[in-house]
């Protein structure tokens, strides 16, 4: 039986517009379209918990925290959420913080919380609200430190439910400026389990000395005590390495004008984003801010819970799947919790299958460095043989060595059934999906997307996934190995530009608890083989997960161009959507490259792509409509290779037509979408591109041939030519 709360599997992450026309979303005015943020979903056989939030993806993309607002539509639906939520508690061995220590959540009966702010923030309010859940009717300065205790529930909702004791130690905020005021408090700063720094929303310096009371109580405050610390002097990579969460309050909310929150709330959420932390603002004298429920409240218990209680909420099993080594930096380290119904390792032992057209044997023909191009490729007939997107696949070219996790591969697929009971996952890299004809609805482990031609999807390796189609279908893969892709650096350009982050959307949290008598078949591409294993269950159990490693798709319309506007045609490098770095800087081991429409107004310049020879290797693929540079033969569902230093550029057609046309503004591209997979690798073509295909065009050469000498040895300016 399948439960399914969003027909589409995706969630929108665009601007408040499109917020406003999803009603049952509740978003706050001041949503920080800043923050490096991971998703933490839910869903159940009535309901389904999300989280909304501005995503940055940064190395794929280099999201730094688990920051999230989640929406419920009862107080009741939130029972099963706070241990699938988000816990990033320290798992590391008890050592030395200078010199306080971190200790396992997982081993402790108590543990220690420390509450930093300036004096008159509010915090000894906020702990009274935390504690005893009532208002504080006579706040006074705290001296020294004043200790709280909150019980805290975990393992909700099972038999061996049980409370551990969370102690809140309230530091007086007393900013002096000897240095005995410093060490004095530095008793207090021993055996530290988690933060929670407070600033006052109507004072500006007590927002600015957050990021002195963060490395005072982590004993890297380099500059005198009372010296004030801005986030104009902090430098994120203090906190690289930190294992200790973070949570972020604003208080005297109540004390800011409606008129002027969205001004203050916008000025403070910088703030969340800098110490990788969740962020919070509220009223202290008003106990409604942490109502049961309440996606506050959902914060504070996501701050206390942690990743891999002994028994799950509804008797789930944990299971983290990593996309980078425990070891990353946490800028760059990948992964997620998936909370499902049985772990994945339930299958029965994989064995070696058909390989159909898939390999990583770039020897099994020689070399051809000509320019290649080929016809759409055909498209098995529905009525003469059922072929699924797995079966489909042909791998057209590629380079590099998948044991070492360096290089890539281009695929072709051609199906016109869905994936019945069957299921794939690529150990061996990412796949980046370039749908050309029909629509693929495609079930992974986080849920459900549904992509269309003219939209991109990525699943990441080791994701499992099924796709369903509605007619023949036929797209491109970009594989890359051992990287993943993320957004180009910007440089110059500035901070907005090209594929904007809040464009990107991942899965809701779907599942179905289905049993498959006669097995569900997991197809693994592993080493470039394929191998099969059985399993009595669908892999798509997951009812919860959260974390930064997910599948994601993109809309190409909505892709910020950048262009010349007053003379000489710019690279197309300008046009990069996504890239997969190799480790040499400002070279990939694959860009994907889009030419949108848009419009071309420089002047005095011959407007299409220029004649080339290029130390990169290009593949291009045409999703609809035709190519700027050659009107005829480069058709939709077909492809070129331009290998490297194999010249290429427009046919003589184009460029007659170009070098005499009056220039005036004028739209490019409308109506069509030609994309390119550029590589620094040289790529070979395999035996099925070159020939078992039967779609590679002998004559491409040919529309080069009609080029003819313009030079005029006595005129700069030739006859006939603009």
């Amino acid at each position: 039986m399948k439960y399914d709360a969003r027909p589409q599997g995706t969630r929108e992450l665009g601007l408040p517009k499109r917020i406003l026309e999803h009603s049952h979303y509740s978003f706050p005015q001041h949503l920080n379209y800043r923050l490096k943020q991971a998703h933490a979903t839910c869903a159940t056989k009535k309901t389904s918990y999300f989280c909304d939030q501005r995503w940055k993806p940064l190395a794929a993309f280099n999201q730094t925290s688990l920051s999230a607002q989640f929406t419920l539509r009862s107080a009741n639906e939130i029972e099963a959420l706070p241990s699938m939520s988000r816990c990033d508690w320290p798992r590391i061995p008890e050592q030395a913080l200078t010199p306080g220590s971190c200790s396992k959540m997982a081993s402790l009966d108590r543990v220690k919380v420390l509450v930093l702010g300036d004096s008159g923030v509010g915090k000894s309010s906020l702990v009274h609200l935390l504690c005893q859940n009532q208002v504080l009717g006579n706040p006074s300065w705290t001296v020294g430190c004043s200790v709280d205790v909150r019980v805290h529930d975990y393992k909700e909702g099972t038999p061996e439910e049980r409370t551990y004791y969370i102690e809140l130690w309230d530091v007086g905020g007393s900013v002096g400026s000897a240095s005995s005021v410093k060490s004095t408090r530095a008793v207090f700063y021993n055996s530290v389990n988690g933060i929670i720094l407070v600033h006052d929303l109507t004072n500006k310096k007590s927002s600015q000395n957050l990021y002195r009371w963060s490395l005072e109580a982590l004993n890297r405050d380099l500059v005198p005590t009372g010296v004030l610390v801005t986030n104009g002097d902090y430098d994120q990579e203090q906190f690289a390495d930190n294992q200790i969460p973070l949570l972020v309050i604003g208080t005297k909310l109540d004390q800011i004008h409606e008129t002027k929150r969205h001004e203050v709330l916008t000025r403070t959420a910088f703030l969340a984003e800098d110490f990788n932390a969740e962020e919070i603002n509220l009223d202290c004298t008003n106990p409604r801010y942490l109502a049961a429920g309440s996606s506050n409240a959902v914060k504070i218990s996501r701050f206390f819970d942690k990743n891999n209680p002994q028994v799950c909420p509804y008797n789930l099993y944990a299971e983290q799947l990593s996309g980078s080594a425990f070891t990353c930096p946490r800028s760059t380290n990948k992964r997620s919790w998936l909370y499902r119904i049985l772990p994945s390792v339930s299958h029965k032992p994989f064995e070696s299958i058909d390989q159909g057209h898939v390999t990583h044997n770039w020897d099994e023909v020689g070399p051809d460095p000509n320019q290649l191009r080929w016809k759409p490729f055909e498209i098995p007939k529905s009525s003469q043989k059922k072929v699924d997107f797995v079966s489909g696949l042909h791998t057209l070219c590629g380079a590099g060595d998948i044991r070492s996790n360096n290089g890539l591969a281009i695929h072709i697929f051609l199906c016109n059934t869905s994936m019945e009971n069957r299921c794939f996952y690529n150990s061996d890299g990412d796949f980046l999906i370039v749908p050309q004809k029909g629509k693929l609805l495609i079930y992974t482990e986080f849920g459900k997307m549904l992509v269309q031609p003219n939209e991109i999807c990525v699943i990441q390796r080791g994701m499992r996934f099924s796709i369903d189609v509605f007619e023949e279908t036929r797209g491109y893969i970009l594989e890359v190995y051992g990287v993943h892709f993320e957004l180009p650096d910007l440089g110059p350009i500035g901070a907005n530009g090209l594929a904007n982050p809040r464009d990107f959307l991942i899965p809701v949290a779907w599942y179905e608890d289905r049993q498959v008598p006669g097995g569900y078949t997991v197809i693994n591409k592993y080493q470039g083989k394929l191998f099969a294993a059985k399993q009595h269950v669908s892999p798509f159990n997951v009812v919860a997960w959260h974390g930064n490693y997910t599948p994601y798709k993109y809309n190409l319309e909505n892709f910020m161009v950048i262009n010349s506007v007053a003379f000489d045609h710019a690279d197309p490098s300008i046009f990069t959507v996504l890239t997969a770095k190799s480790v040499r800087p400002g070279v990939a081991i694959a860009d994907f490259v889009i030419f949108p429409p848009r419009w071309g107004v420089a002047d005095k310049t011959f407007r299409p792509p220029y004649y080339h020879r290029n130390c990169m290797s290009e593949f291009m693929g045409l999703i609809k409509g035709h190519y700027e540079a050659k009107q005829g033969g480069f058709l939709p569902g077909g492809g070129s290779l331009h290998s490297a230093m194999t010249p290429h550029g427009p046919d003589a057609d184009c460029f007659e037509k170009a070098s005499k046309v009056k220039l005036a503004p004028e739209r490019i591209a409308d109506g069509t979408m030609a994309f390119m997979f550029e590589s620094s690798l040289n790529l070979a073509v395999t035996k099925w591109g070159l020939k078992t295909s039967n779609c590679l065009d002998e004559n491409y050469y040919k529309c080069w041939e009609p080029l003819k000498s313009h030079f005029t040895p006595n005129s700069r300016k030739p006859a006939g030519l603009n």
